[in-house]
């Protein structure tokens, strides 16, 4: 009152139940928040953006104490320092943290930490988590230590050039058989046709001698592919010996061989006769590989196709034949060392897969290519294409 004296008290109160609900409803959220960090086995903190601040570090990166740096000053700060994977030290303000903090996101950064107990490869990752559900935003980061990737990473590097090693090995000492081999068989190959000379009126010694022959050089050719083959691998070129040659004869040629084997399937079309400078035993074997493939996995029965045709300065060689497509997918490997398709493995037809990779070595030796053109139901067609380089006549 007026002399100074109580004279009555006035009382209100103020309903805070809904302040105390947001309250403990948001303090109930960030708890949540901590359990589902702390469920992550990943060094994770959170950060405040703009100033770097370390809000909160899980169960995982106090486990990590003596390894990840602990920036958060409720567990301490570890003494280490980052670098990058060149060695050079980081300054503090490139710290991921504070990258984080500036706006940065950080994907499969690559850092390692260095402490006195030694060297941690990490990789760091960083989100931003926006304003939501009444809760100002922060930045996510993840520390992932690589040490094991690292080490599993270094012993596959190993094995893989351990592996490398063993197959130059095995390569080189395929290449030296290979090539020895052809001395004894070409030896057995003489002495073969030297009996037959010896007894002309032995029938059979003669038709013994011929079989032997034809093998020895059968095997002589398999060893031969799998000499150039080697050298194809090795990025090598094929030898040539350039001679005149009329490619008419070398089709003609390879095509009565094949018709003792494979029947009188093969049809030769040129509208003119075709010389010039090549290698005669290589075109051959272009044309035996073509066709006999034609053979072997065409129709049974069927017909094959063989055209010979001038193209400007080039003569190309087209081999035709009906039977199952080569599937697209299978097409970009056809002309690989040791590459077969699907259906030529699983077929009855055996072979090692060199014949298009030898034919396409020996048409680039010649300075020129090879191509399959269709292989689809108006069947299957190879083109190789040869520089013409008229022949001298002697």
């Amino acid at each position: 009152g007026e002399e100074g004296l109580v004279e009555g008290v006035i009382a209100s109160t103020l309903d805070v139940t809904a302040e105390v609900l947001i309250r403990t409803t948001a303090e109930n959220q960030w708890k949540w928040l901590e359990f589902v960090l702390n469920a992550i086995p990943i060094p994770t903190i959170l950060v405040q953006p703009g100033t770097g601040e370390v809000l909160m570090t899980n169960v995982a990166g106090q486990r990590q104490m003596n390894t990840y740096p602990q920036e958060s000053s409720n567990f301490g700060q570890a003494e280490g320092y980052f670098t990058d994977l060149s060695g050079r030290r980081l300054a503090l303000n490139d710290w991921p943290r504070f990258r984080a903090a500036r706006g940065e996101e950080l994907y499969r950064l690559q850092l390692v930490w260095n402490t006195p107990g030694g060297r941690t490869p990490i990789v760091v990752e960083s989100r931003k988590i926006p304003n939501a559900y009444g809760h100002s935003s922060v930045i996510a980061i993840h520390y992932q230590d690589v040490t094991d990737l690292r080490e599993a990473e270094s012993t596959l590097r190993e094995a893989v050039s351990e592996l490398q090693r063993e197959r130059d090995l095995r390569e080189r000492f395929v290449t030296t058989l290979t090539h020895d081999l052809r001395n004894p068989l070409t030896a057995a190959k003489l002495t073969a046709e030297l009996i037959a000379r010896e007894h002309p009126e032995s029938k059979s010694i003669g038709s013994m001698s011929k079989r032997i022959c034809g093998n020895i050089s059968r095997a002589d050719r398999m060893v031969r592919d799998i000499l150039d083959a080697n050298r194809l691998k090795a990025g090598e070129n094929l030898p040539l010996r350039i001679g005149n040659h009329c490619l008419n004869d070398i089709a003609q040629s390879c095509i009565d061989e094949l018709v003792i084997v494979y029947g009188n399937r093969f049809r030769l079309d040129s509208a003119e006769k075709i010389r010039g400078r090549w290698c005669g035993s290589s075109l051959k074997r272009i044309f035996d590989n073509l066709c006999g493939n034609a053979a072997k996995y065409g129709t049974i029965g069927s017909p094959v196709a063989v055209s010979l045709a001038l193209d400007g300065g080039a003569v190309e060689i087209s081999v035709h034949n009906f039977g199952i497509p080569i599937p697209p997918e299978e097409q970009a490997g056809l002309f690989q060392p040791y590459y077969r398709t699907r259906s030529a493995a699983v077929g009855d037809q055996r072979g090692w897969g060199l014949g298009l990779a030898l034919v396409r070595g020996l048409a680039e030796a010649h300075g020129g290519s090879v191509r399959l053109a269709f292989s689809d139901e108006r069947g299957t067609q190879f083109i190789v294409r040869i520089p013409l380089i008229t022949s001298v006549d002697k």
